[in-house]
């Protein structure tokens, strides 16, 4: 004669599984776990009311990004300039997709299209 299932056994694979299923959808469904990021500090003289971590950064519209911090003061700032340093992640898959084709984690590139009039 055979044994009775465990139904608790059962219940508590069950659980796991779902909860394997859940992690994983997490970490790779999100579609960040492999794109690659840029960071850039902006300097805003005016107030930044409303911008908080998170907020997404657009370029003509399309999010590009999003805002990693918000700074009161960073480093080697001088005591006089007031300016908020507002770091920024720029996903450079997003620019990809969207036709731009510049790279900014080249600094040599990022400087040149600083030159050419990226602000």
């Amino acid at each position: 004669m055979s044994k009775p299932a465990n139904t608790s056994l059962i219940g508590i694979f069950v659980l796991g599984g779902l909860l394997l299923l859940i992690i994983f959808i997490g970490l790779f469904g999100s579609g960040q776990f492999n794109s690659k990021k840029v960071e850039f500090i902006c300097f805003f003289e005016d107030s930044v009311n409303g911008l908080d971590i998170g907020s997404p950064v657009k370029f003509k519209g399309v999010t590009v990004g999003k805002v990693s911090r918000v700074l009161l003061r960073i480093e080697g700032q001088t005591l006089g300039d007031n300016a908020v340093p507002v770091v920024i992640e720029i996903d450079e898959r997003a620019l990809s997709s969207s036709g731009i084709v510049e790279h900014f984690s080249d600094k040599k590139k990022c400087e040149d299209i600083i030159e050419r009039g990226l602000r």
